[in-house]
């Protein structure tokens, strides 16, 4: 009896684990982080500011890539006279 058991249990397995479910992505829900205490205020801005329109835009190309690089030179040249009248 022990063996026939032992034998059902053995040839069950295989077909119990052919009817799982594939594995697969797991969703995770959204979260709201908080922009943290521990910064300065200059930082906690820059932080609760917004994500860029194109920060996940990856260029695929070397002139896409020329065209990220100069519009973030450019960006940073426009910022540069705030910020050096605001370190004075």
């Amino acid at each position: 009896m022990k063996t026939c058991l032992a034998a059902i249990l053995a040839l069950s397995a295989p077909l119990a684990a052919a009817q799982a479910p594939a594995p697969g992505p797991r969703d995770v829900p959204a979260k709201t982080l908080p922009v943290p205490e521990t910064v300065s205020p200059q930082i906690q801005k820059q932080i609760a500011a917004p994500l860029t329109p194109t920060w996940n835009v990856i260029p695929t190309t070397p002139e896409g890539w020329k065209e990220q690089v100069n519009a973030g030179y450019q960006a940073t040249m426009k910022s540069l006279p705030a910020l050096r009248e605001a370190l004075k």
